[in-house]
């Protein structure tokens, strides 16, 4: 969160977006982002506090279950047989389901058009390492 908070500093109350990956999301976040006039959307950890435990268990392919808590939305979808992804948003007001043979999520879709710079800096990370040489 404090990662997060510190980049955005002098973007806030601005009305951007932020998307991020499950290393950074957490609810708390969203909610401090939207008081913010700052939207959120990423995915969220299987282990995360965030997430109940109903959102854990495994459903039939090509699924979405959505939940609402006050000014977040959260999908689970269930795109392997035994793996689902869970998105939190802030910026999607209402369950949206994209008519194609997977059903993905509006969310999904939008999450997958933007985490370019999530992917970058992912890639960046494996090829620049910090550490420094040692005996």
């Amino acid at each position: 969160m404090f990662v997060v908070k510190s980049l955005m500093e002098g973007l806030l109350d601005i009305g951007y977006n932020v998307c991020t990956d499950n290393f950074f999301t957490s609810a708390p976040l969203a909610d401090y982002l939207f008081q913010r006039k700052t939207t959120l959307v990423g995915t969220i950890r299987p282990a995360s506090k965030s997430i109940v435990p109903a959102m854990k268990l495994t459903k039939p392919l090509h699924s979405s279950t959505f939940y609402r808590s006050g000014s977040k939305l959260a999908v689970t979808y269930q795109g392997k047989p035994h793996k689902n992804v869970t998105l939190i948003s802030t910026m999607h007001s209402s369950p949206v389901i994209i008519n194609n043979e997977k059903k993905k999520p509006e969310i999904i879709h939008f999450y997958n058009s933007n985490k370019v710079g999530v992917d970058c800096i992912d890639r960046m990370l494996r090829l620049y390492s910090c550490k420094s040489p040692s005996r």
